[in-house]
């Protein structure tokens, strides 16, 4: 026990001696009011050793006996830090979008890349930055004039949203972003032989719903899963192109 003085608060330092290595391990301090109260803090450092105990436990039953892969596999999840504890997030989604509004002849689904970074805040609600990339190709057909747009996008969107955390290794992450992007666009009149090609810069919006689930290599860092957004692309106009999506994530937690 130490007492901090500059806190005013009773610092509680569990260790662990290793015999077998004659080393010491000094855990995850643990600080509480001089009051009443100093009992549950008690409680929380023994726990805080006897997981240490039970992850160096399992660690030499990984290493050193021959068991199967299932059982590897449990141990593995067993020793895993806790999810929550990762403060930062790297994911990069790929998937189509699916346009409505005023575009009623897409060519194709919109390919659609995010490079997101998000970083938790407080009780699991998180800020986050994305980077985005689709590509659009639709054709409009109005009488004798047959015109083709291709649409080349780049956005850069702030927002935030909430990390749940379910069943130790999944959880399910809303969130709402707004930016703004820029776009080369070309149009091609094809009884005229012609194109003209010109850029735009306006705001874009998106919401999103993303369920991965952790996987239990390097320290449960790496994850995966579905993700579902709906963005909205305004050009000035009323009926602004927008529409749904469904995109493969791949992420890393640190």
């Amino acid at each position: 026990l130490k007492y901090d003085q500059g806190d005013q608060k009773i610092i509680l330092d569990p260790r662990i001696y290793l015999n077998e290595t004659q080393t010491i391990l000094e855990l995850e301090p643990v600080k509480n009011p001089v009051d009443d109260s100093i009992f549950s803090a008690v409680d929380k450092a023994s726990q805080i050793a006897v997981d240490e105990i039970t992850r160096i436990a399992l660690e030499n039953r990984y290493e050193n006996e021959t068991i199967s892969e299932t059982e590897k596999m449990a141990i593995r999840r067993a020793l895993l830090s806790p999810w929550e504890e990762k403060k930062w997030n790297l994911s990069m989604t790929i998937g189509p979008m699916f346009f409505t509004g005023e575009l009623e002849n897409v060519l194709e689904p919109s390919p659609q890349l995010n490079l997101i970074a998000s970083y938790t805040l407080f009780d699991n609600f998180f800020a986050a930055g994305t980077i985005m990339f689709h590509r659009l190709r639709n054709k409009n057909v109005s009488g004798s004039i047959n015109v083709t747009s291709e649409m080349n996008s780049s956005a850069l969107l702030l927002g935030a949203g909430y990390y749940w955390y379910f069943f130790e290794n999944m959880r399910l992450a809303p969130s709402i972003s707004a930016g703004y992007y820029y776009a080369d666009i070309k149009d091609t009149y094809f009884a005229a032989n012609y194109s003209n090609t010109f850029s735009i810069y306006n705001p874009i919006a998106e919401t999103g719903l993303s369920f991965d689930y952790r996987l239990p290599w390097f320290d449960g860092r790496f994850f995966a899963g579905l993700r579902i957004f709906y963005t909205m692309i305004f050009d000035g106009g009323d009926n602004f192109p927008r529409g749904p999506g469904l995109q493969i994530n791949l992420g890393w937690s640190f």
